[in-house]
């Protein structure tokens, strides 16, 4: 398995996940840092990566999800606002039991939320937080058949 993890994601949290012994792949190793979602998205989702951002707003912008969504993309998107990277990639890593589940029994493309334990110091006794499957295909086609007039 391997996965990318968006420029919002910085350096430090795709260092932590590759010290935890996971593949990663960095943005600023494939793409301008300015890229788009709608550019890495769909690269990404080609080479078969499972991507992970810290940006919600792919999850409410219709043309940067149907860019992953088209492309049969799998997406995890890290919730959290302010809290420290080391934080959010240790909370990554005790949920991943929970994310594999998730890549395991849904076919792409799919966007999913990660969410921390709450309190928030549940993380570093390795409390694992949660995963919601935020966008499968079946919404993703049902939201897109109501915006796309029937030709």
């Amino acid at each position: 398995m391997e996965f990318f993890t968006d420029f919002n994601c910085g350096k430090q949290f795709p260092m932590l996940l590759r010290a935890a012994g996971l593949t990663v792949h960095m943005h600023v190793d494939h793409f301008e840092p300015d890229a788009d979602d709608v550019v890495w998205a769909p690269a990404v989702a080609e080479l078969g990566w499972v991507g992970i951002s810290r940006d919600r707003r792919i999850t409410r912008t219709a043309i940067e999800y149907d860019a992953l969504m088209f492309a049969g993309g799998r997406l995890f998107v890290m919730t959290g606002g302010g809290m420290k990277t080391d934080l959010l990639a240790k909370n990554f890593i005790n949920t991943l039991p929970k994310i594999l589940e998730i890549i395991v029994a849904n076919e792409a493309p799919y966007i999913a939320m990660v969410y921390r334990p709450s309190p928030i110091d549940r993380i570093l006794q390795g409390t694992p937080g949660s995963v919601k499957l935020l966008l499968s295909r079946e919404e993703w086609e049902r939201r897109r058949s109501r915006r796309v007039p029937a030709s």
